[in-house]
């Protein structure tokens, strides 16, 4: 059985894990957190749908799921109601499956009285804090690999995380000298792209030079499109 497609039905943080959702512990109310919080944290409360739209918050019989405002897009729906940590060590697994590099990293997905046993001295342990262990082994294993294919590619040590906050941060501010005189469709069409933490991490390879060629060439060509389109950064 092929479950690669659970994967798109969650929308993705900046790092393109998927986001799941979880509830606040003190106000009881849900977000959309990435499935490997708190190891890695990043929050949305407004998902963007697979065309890059921002979503609506509905409900049916079965529970409150988010559907895109644009009514003849074709993406799909997120159900936002919480899964089990069963199907969250499911889909961390596929994440890993769906790419390359990553391939040989696997957490435990489900319970058995064998798995209580390390064979490394570690003791009795149970199945979330064996899980919980394998995810941060997983993900510091990864960190060395980005930093070594960042140190030869870029000359700099360091994640892609860190690549993504250190790259932005310096380019913001002149993305914003820019847009002060750019025309509302392309403010737009960085607004969409902006506000989605999957697509945020895009602007990590435009340069500011570049921006508004790079505008130019992702903009909607459909007007109608337009009007779902957010202005919360107000540029």
């Amino acid at each position: 059985m092929n479950l690669m497609p659970l994967l798109s039905k969650h929308p993705k943080c900046e790092l393109d894990h998927p986001y799941v959702v979880r509830i606040n512990k003190s106000t009881k109310e849900k977000f959309w957190g990435c499935v490997f919080y708190p190891e890695h944290i990043s929050t949305i409360s407004i998902p963007y749908c697979s065309n890059n739209h921002p979503m609506n918050k509905k409900e049916s019989q079965f529970g409150e799921y988010f559907t895109c405002r644009n009514e003849s897009c074709s993406s799909l729906t997120y159900d936002f109601e919480p899964k089990s940590s069963k199907y969250h060590a499911q889909l961390i697994n596929l994440f890993f499956r769906s790419t390359t590099s990553y391939k040989e990293f696997q957490i435990t997905e489900t319970f058995s009285g064998e798995d209580n046993i390390d064979a490394d001295d570690r003791g009795w342990e149970s199945w979330s804090e064996k899980r919980k262990r394998e995810i941060q082994e997983a993900l510091e294993k990864i960190k060395q690999i980005e930093r070594e294919e960042n140190l030869n590619k870029y000359g700099v040590s360091e994640t892609n995380q860190e690549r993504i906050d250190r790259v932005l941060l310096e380019y913001e501010i002149s993305y914003k000298q820019i847009l002060s005189n750019a025309n509302s469709e392309l403010v737009e069409a960085f607004n969409n792209l902006w506000n989605n933490p999957s697509q945020r991490s895009r602007f990590v390879d435009i340069e500011p030079e570049n921006l508004i060629s790079f505008l130019e060439i992702i903009k909607p060509r459909t007007k109608g499109l337009n009007k779902f389109m957010p202005w919360n950064r107000q540029y």
